[in-house]
């Protein structure tokens, strides 16, 4: 059976994975009208070809400034309250690889699957209601998914110590 601290972990390392993820998942409308005209429009005039305007060059990519290790905190903290996102991640360390994929609906709601070499755990978390699976076998969480957010959100600093090395390593 996991901990409560084996639950927050493995989500502050869904976490650090997510900082880069963003954009509105919400799709454009496509709707056509479904009404067809009684007469066909009249004819208009085609405007005259102009030339086209000179390519311009693409701006150069801009590092950040500041600490890197303070824009993933930052990240860190401001993703775990927004959403809805998706993520899918591989961690690599160690010479092991975690593969991560989730769901997280900001203030109570997630369902995470993690998968490494030696076991896969899934997590499912919805308002007041938590399960966990290893080994084919759903279980009783010992925390509800508000639970989950909120100590997510306090371990970001507790944390902090344990990441070294951040690095700006480009735009995505």
């Amino acid at each position: 059976m996991f901990t409560k601290n084996h639950i927050v972990l493995s989500y502050l390392i869904l976490s650090m994975s997510l900082v880069a993820c963003g954009g509105d998942a919400t799709p454009a409308s496509t709707a056509a009208a479904t009404t067809s005209p009684a007469a066909a429009p009249e004819a208009t005039a085609v405007p005259a070809a102009t030339d086209a305007p000179a390519p311009t060059a693409a701006p150069a990519a801009v590092k950040p400034s500041g600490d890197p290790k303070e824009a993933l905190l930052a990240a860190m903290r401001k993703q775990i309250t927004s959403g809805p996102y998706r993520v899918k991640t591989s961690i690599t360390a160690d010479g092991s690889t975690m593969q991560l994929n989730g769901e997280v609906v900001p203030p109570d709601q997630m369902h995470m699957i993690m998968d490494s070499s030696n076991h896969a755990t899934e997590m499912i978390f919805k308002g007041k209601d938590g399960w966990m699976k290893t080994s084919d076998k759903w279980e009783t969480s010992p925390m509800s998914g508000g639970d989950m957010m909120k100590q997510v959100i306090q371990s970001v600093d507790e944390f902090a110590p344990m990441i070294s090395n951040v690095q700006y390593v480009g735009e995505e």
